[in-house]
């Protein structure tokens, strides 16, 4: 699961108004995930020493996880310009994803992700004409980061 925020806004054409945009989305996917660079490694306690319980043994450790995954996305969008504003909320669509994990340590990882997102919006109190702003909202992010694994 995982949820982020965009502010596409549209600009002016000779046949429509701009508008503000806010595009809040929530994703659920299924995501599969290849294993490389792995090497064996005894299990320690926080302190770094071994483990000495009967649970004791070994594991493999894997530093780089490329992955791949697509899901529903829930989109909340709110638009507005001179005209007035409106929302759209709860439109369901599209959000894919593909990424690379590389752990720096066993606990810290950076990675790098590609997303893509697409739904439907629908506003009837946006826009100069009578029929409102209607559209795909299609979006490409690439992000990138460190993470924590506990």
């Amino acid at each position: 699961m995982e949820a982020f925020n965009t502010t596409p806004h549209l600009k002016e054409t000779a046949f429509t108004t701009g508008a503000h945009l806010r595009v809040t989305t929530l994703a659920f996917n299924a995501i599969a995930r290849a294993k490389m660079m792995c090497e064996r490694h005894d299990d320690h306690d926080r302190t770094g020493r071994p483990t000495t319980d009967r649970d004791h043994r070994d594991r493999d450790f894997c530093r780089l996880q490329p992955y791949a995954g697509v899901g529903l996305g829930v989109f909340f969008a709110r638009a507005s310009d001179a005209t007035g504003s409106a929302s759209d909320n709860a439109v369901p669509g599209l959000n894919v994803l593909a990424g690379v994990r590389y752990f720096v340590t066993e606990r810290v990882a950076l990675f790098g992700e590609y997303k893509y997102n697409r739904a439907t919006f629908e506003f009837d109190n946006v826009g100069a004409t009578a029929a409102g702003l209607k559209g795909d909202y299609s979006a490409s992010h690439i992000v990138g980061g460190l993470s924590l694994h506990f």
